[in-house]
């Protein structure tokens, strides 16, 4: 499954790239500065955003690609549409750059982002995101780094835990702190992802055709869809875990002249974590580290762009749609059990309990999209 899910998104991302490089067949002796963010002296847009976030589970998808398959965790994501504020400044002075992007569905700013713990005792969900922007320039090559720090918080509606006769039973959940809490069908519970994103990158620069090359440091606290298997065993169970990774990358910005100073823009970045290192932390086993190259880890995720721009010459209006997919699938073999588990055991048809000191094989899934609209202005001198 994995192999053919890398394969499917190697080919797309082929196909969109071959079509992105038409984009620099276009390319005129026209002399408009038509990338203000990295060559004004200062840069600054504001506007507002709708959107969306959903996490599927993996009977959900499985059920996209025609599986009869019923069994395992069942739940409803329960999100609110985000409205957002986006704003952000940059400047740029000889060959240094320097920016922040922000967008929340709060007015101010931020002055700390919660803990794992105050995401999960919240009422209300919530949206945010804080982006930090560096970079050198040297003509059309620039080294960037930048740093991003996410967090969506919303609820979760349990079905149950269905075998494979159709029966229903609770599912077991294990927080970061506290008692492991029992969720029976209708049975609701926070549910949040908290990510922090390094990144360093060449960006390769063109009026319609921008490539980007690089890697990024990825950590994120969540819950997740865990199963346990042991000799003659195996169940799910929802499991608060701490994720850091590795990823490599690579990003297509291209530029579409339509009509005059209205331009069509794309940014199509792939990002793939299987060449790098992947550690997971919780208080309910002992931490992890898969090596790099290794095929017990397959991370892949895509947050990009398409807009349509008006471009004058201090000024910039657009909009357009926003999208992100974030899909992790770990395995790891015989983990030493800090705490006890329990969980449905599917083998057996009864509740189990592995203990304290046990080594179990573990697998780590979930499947999250963002997705949504956005007009800003911006204005550069």
């Amino acid at each position: 499954m994995r192999q053919f899910l890398f394969h499917c998104l190697f080919a797309s991302f082929v196909l969109i790239f071959f079509l992105q490089s038409l984009a620099f067949t276009k390319e005129t002796s026209e002399k408009k500065d038509l990338n203000p963010e990295t060559s004004s002296l200062i840069y600054a847009y504001g506007g507002y955003g709708y959107y969306r976030w959903k996490m599927m589970s993996m009977n959900d998808y499985f059920s996209l690609f025609g599986s009869s398959s019923s069994m395992g965790l069942d739940y409803t994501h329960n999100a609110s549409p985000f409205i957002v504020k986006k704003y952000g400044v940059k400047t740029n002075i000889s060959i240094l750059s320097l920016g922040m992007d922000y967008l929340s569905d709060k007015l101010s700013l931020p002055t700390e982002y919660n803990s794992s713990e105050d995401l999960q005792a919240e009422e209300d969900d919530r949206a945010q995101e804080l982006k930090l922007l560096s970079g050198l320039q040297f003509g059309n090559i620039a080294l960037q780094g930048d740093v991003v720090l996410r967090e969506f918080k919303s609820t979760i509606t349990s079905k149950g835990y269905k075998d494979y006769d159709g029966s229903t039973t609770d599912i077991y959940y294990y927080p970061k702190s506290g008692d492991m809490i029992t969720l029976s069908p209708g049975d609701k519970i926070s549910w949040y992802t908290r990510y922090s994103q390094y990144t360093i990158k060449l960006a390769f620069i063109g009026d319609y055709l921008t490539t980007e090359l690089g890697g990024k440091y990825v950590q994120y606290e969540a819950p997740t869809e865990l199963t346990v298997t042991t000799m003659g065993s195996s169940g799910e169970v929802f499991m608060y875990t701490n994720n850091r990774y590795v990823d490599i990358f690579i990003g297509l910005k291209s530029r579409f002249p339509i009509w005059g100073d209205l331009y069509m823009t794309t940014y199509t970045p792939l990002s793939l974590s299987g060449l790098g290192g992947y550690s997971a932390q919780s208080d309910y086993f002992k931490s992890k580290e898969i090596k790099p190259f290794s095929f017990d880890n397959f991370n892949v995720s895509s947050s990009g762009s398409i807009t349509l721009q008006y471009i004058l010459k201090h000024m910039k209006i657009e909009g357009g749609v926003d999208y992100g997919m974030y899909y992790s699938w770990l395995t790891m073999s015989q983990v030493k059990l800090k705490k006890e588990i329990t969980y449905f055991d599917t083998v057996a048809d009864s509740t189990a309990t592995v203990n304290r000191g046990d080594r179990v094989d573990m697998e780590f899934k979930r499947l999250e999209f963002f997705w949504g609209f956005f007009l800003s202005a911006s204005v550069f001198f």
